[in-house]
Order: C-alpha cells, then structure tokens, then sequence
C-alpha cells in the first residue's frame, strides 16, 4: 500500500527513468496484494505507460505493437494476480 501511495504521489513529478523504476517495483510487488489494490495498481501503471509512451521512441510500427502488447500481457497478469 505505501508503495502504490507513494507512486500515485509522485508520478507527476519524476522523469521518464524514475517512472519506470516505480513501474518495476510495482509490477514486483503489487501482483501478490489484495484485488482492489491490485485493480489501482493496473490502472496507475496505465496511466504511467500513457505518459512515457507504451514503446521505445522511433521504434518501427511492428515492434511498438510487440511492446505494447508485451506491456499489456503484463498489466493483465497483475489484474489477475499472476506474477509476469
């Protein structure tokens, strides 16, 4: 929970790197917490992926679908409480 709290905090204020770090952690951490939680968790890291991007800048058009849907496979596994 302080986690998740912590990364809502400051989202808005960190750099693209920073975002990241607290992705990972969350993606870590979150998939073992309770559904509601984990529920806030996936959206949080959506709205994350929205501000930095769901691929690598200048990547070619097959490979930006790969990431996204590589970065959606795992949102999805938190939801359910999978670990990925």
């Amino acid at each position: 929970r302080v986690l998740l709290e912590k990364a809502q905090r400051t989202l808005p204020q960190i750099h693209d790197q920073e975002i990241h770090t607290h992705i990972n952690a969350l993606f870590a951490e979150a998939w073992r917490w309770p559904e509601e939680e984990r529920q806030q968790a996936a959206r949080l890291i959506e709205q994350a992926y929205d501000l930095v991007g769901w691929h690598v800048p200048g990547a070619k058009s097959k490979q930006k679908q790969k990431q996204r849907a590589k970065k959606e496979k795992r949102i999805q596994a938190l939801r359910e409480g999978r670990q990925a």
